[in-house]
């Protein structure tokens, strides 16, 4: 079986970003994903 070649990773993936507009009136919910992609955990929302 052959190797995959080593190769930029602009070459294979781009940045997407959602940018969302917030509302500083409103708490927002915050999540993260654990170290190795162990699941997700809930932060304290953000005023």
């Amino acid at each position: 079986m052959k190797p995959w070649p080593a190769v930029r990773l602009g070459q294979v993936l781009r940045l997407d970003l959602d940018r969302v507009p917030t509302d500083v009136s409103v708490s927002h919910s915050m999540v993260g994903v654990l170290r190795f992609g162990r699941g997700l955990f809930q932060h304290d929302p953000i005023e």
